[in-house]
């Protein structure tokens, strides 16, 4: 399918590269060496980087009731912890952002596999609809020792073009936990091609009140193809690296009746000024430069925050969990 659009691409076995740069041992950074030798010495050096299967922080499979380390990530320290990046394996020249679009399909077998690729396939090229100018936009209530969600929210809807509709918007303290989800889902079920969230959040649930959590997706997303982009302007929505749990993103891209195509998202805990700050850039790309491939929009937000002097730490975590050359609608 990718070839179609004028990609070439190419499957590397990943025990061929533990093999290759690690004597055989499974190792992350033998696959960042991989890639620091393709993208150095390459005649034509990827453009994208799709890692397919789950990773975690359980290099050596002591775990061995959760066998979900098909391919190791990174682990970054930061001022929070340990958490995973795959950004970390694109890093080659040191600044923090990768040097490659990056992303990963979480996945554990190859049916999973073969049914995230429909998802793409039918997303990218499903006809235009109306649903598609739907920008959903979700905050936690004012927190002030972390940030005004609702304002930093507003803010990031303003970047919108007039064409897409991001009214009514979804914040927090302005209607009630139930009133707000039950909004929220509706309009996730009528169709938006993102949802935008700014607040607190942990692995598996928006909000401390528990706004939305990983057990309602499956019960209440029923939007079909109509999937969005989630962006999570906020903390560890995208943490793949635990062993025996999945994130709220990995959980979105498997609910059957719908959910989500791809997420940018971070995978530990991070600041709320450098979180929107990062969103302000991915948003301005993407209607500045009209790219709309994800992965491309995500290098260029770090390289934009880490110029206005976002920590490297935040610019390790923020990452895409799904197809990096995804073509957002």
């Amino acid at each position: 399918y990718r070839r179609g659009a004028g990609l070439e691409p190419l499957i590397v076995d990943v025990e061929d590269i533990m093999d290759e740069f690690n004597d055989g041992v499974s190792s992350p950074y033998a696959i960042r060496d991989f890639l620091a030798h393709a993208l150095q010495n390459w005649k034509q050096p990827p453009k994208y980087v799709v890692i397919l299967g789950d990773g975690s922080y359980d290099y050596r499979g002591i775990y061995k009731n959760y066998p979900t380390n098909l391919v190791p990530t990174l682990m970054v320290s930061t001022m929070y912890g340990l958490f995973a990046s795959d950004n970390a394996l694109a890093d080659v020249n040191g600044d923090f952002v990768p040097d490659v679009p990056i992303g990963r399909l979480p996945v554990l077998t190859p049916a999973e596999l073969g049914a995230a690729i429909d998802r793409i396939i039918a997303y990218e090229q499903g006809p235009a609809d109306s649903w598609m100018n739907n920008a959903l936009f979700v905050a936690d209530r004012p927190d002030p020792r972390a940030g005004n969600f609702p304002e930093d929210s507003k803010a990031l809807a303003g970047l919108f073009p007039p064409s897409y509709t991001t009214e009514p918007m979804v914040h927090l303290p302005a209607m009630s936990v139930t009133q707000a989800r039950s909004s929220m889902i509706a309009r996730i079920n009528q169709g938006c091609s993102v949802w935008n969230y700014v607040g607190h959040s942990g692995y598996y649930v928006l909000t401390y009140s528990d706004l939305f959590t990983s057990s309602m997706a499956d019960q209440l997303l029923s939007n079909g193809q109509k999937l969005p982009v989630l962006t999570a302007w906020s903390c560890a929505v995208g943490n793949f690296g635990m062993v025996g749990l999945e994130s709220l993103a990995e959980v979105l891209m498997r609910s059957p009746n719908g959910g989500i195509i791809a997420a940018v998202g971070s995978t530990g805990l991070s600041d709320n000024p450098e979180n929107v700050t990062i969103g302000a850039e991915f948003y301005s790309l993407r209607f500045a430069v009209g790219s709309p491939v994800l992965g491309d929009l995500l290098v260029g937000a770090l390289q934009g925050a880490a110029a206005k002097g976002v920590t490297p730490e935040t610019l390790y975590l923020f990452g895409v969990i799904g197809d990096p050359a995804l073509r957002m609608r």
